[in-house]
């Protein structure tokens, strides 16, 4: 039995790169209403009649190439991290060691309500869910805790009413920024005309208009890796990737800010991308060999380009999320004895 349950949840990926497989799951994504707010008469025509025919078959290549014959290494990895955050839970003592770790994505396998389901089964009394973004937006910590709201809704008739804590990012734990760090520094070592770019996934700007704490945590967390590399403030930048559409998103766009790079001669560049807990396509393929190749095409001769993967199972990461953990219930603790 484990009085605290700890949920771990991360955007998730397809079951596997085929194209059913692929449709199902940008299906599942797409239609999560705190990223496409438009009324379904009007979106649901377009998903089904031009999205879903069209986007899986384009972005196969892709999901083929990130697939390790029994699993894409997204997935395997997370579930690393699974046991990792339990395994740094237990080392502290934290409720003698009375703990169960579950992982659950947001879109696809294993779902949220997989997890919940599996918490409940071990007995837990206390829910701690910790969406797997170290900075706080509504898409995506956001999203994470309204599915955790309706699947704990649907399961109240079973009589399981766990108490609920929810981890609002850990971009302040120090854990993470030594982690992110030391990651740089073992693919990049920076010299005089060096350059780093930190690349986060962007969000709409509206979100950020109506207080989405995510773009100034963006700031902080690059200003003390940043202060942790001992670099100037000339020798790094912080960029936005991902834009799914052609709504307003954050800016500068990590790809104008490499055009920048190569424009200026800078001829060693740096990547990294604090935001991904776990390596994915946005990482691994975006990152790791689009904005490469379209660096080296424009770059002076014989330019370097770094890509610094995400931390996926790195100890320091695991580390942090387990103290986020510890201090959600703490902070808990404390208010109610005030």
């Amino acid at each position: 039995m484990a009085d605290t349950g700890v949920l771990l949840i991360n955007t998730g990926t397809a079951d596997n790169p085929s194209i059913p497989a692929l449709t199902a799951y940008l299906d599942e994504f797409l239609h999560d209403r705190m990223l496409i707010d438009l009324p379904p008469v009007l979106w649901n025509p377009i998903l089904k009649l031009f999205i879903l025919p069209r986007r899986p078959k384009r972005n196969q290549p892709s999901y083929q190439q990130m697939w390790e014959g029994d699993g894409f290494a997204f997935t395997k990895a997370s579930w690393r991290q699974r046991v990792q955050v339990d395994q740094a839970l237990r080392q502290t003592g934290f409720e003698g060691g009375n703990v169960c770790v579950e992982l659950s994505m947001r879109y696809g396998n294993p779902s949220i309500m997989a997890g919940l389901e599996a918490l409940r089964a071990a007995g837990a009394r206390r829910l701690v869910v910790v969406p797997l973004y170290p900075q706080v937006a509504r898409v995506t910590t956001g999203t994470c805790l309204d599915k955790v709201s309706a699947c704990l809704g649907g399961m109240a008739p079973s009589g399981w009413s766990p108490q609920v804590i929810a981890v609002q990012g850990f971009w302040e734990e120090p854990a993470y920024l030594d982690a992110l760090a030391a990651s740089i520094s073992r693919s990049w070592t920076p010299g005089e005309h060096s350059r780093l770019i930190m690349s986060w996934h962007s969000t709409l700007r509206r979100d950020i208009k109506r207080g989405d704490p995510y773009a100034s945590q963006i700031r902080a967390t690059a200003q003390a890796v940043a202060s942790r590399l001992g670099l100037a403030s000339e020798q790094w930048a912080v960029g936005y990737q991902s834009r799914f559409d052609s709504r307003m998103w954050l800016e500068p766009f990590t790809s104008d800010l490499v055009d920048k790079a190569a424009r200026e001669g800078v001829a060693d560049l740096c990547v990294a991308t604090p935001g991904f807990v776990t390596n994915c396509l946005e990482t691994t393929i975006e990152v790791g060999q689009t904005l490469k190749e379209r660096y080296l095409s424009a770059a002076p001769d014989h330019a370097r380009y770094t890509w610094v993967p995400a931390l996926d199972d790195d100890a320091g990461l695991a580390r942090a999320i387990a103290h986020a953990v510890i201090q959600a219930v703490v902070s808990l603790h404390v208010a109610d004895e005030a």
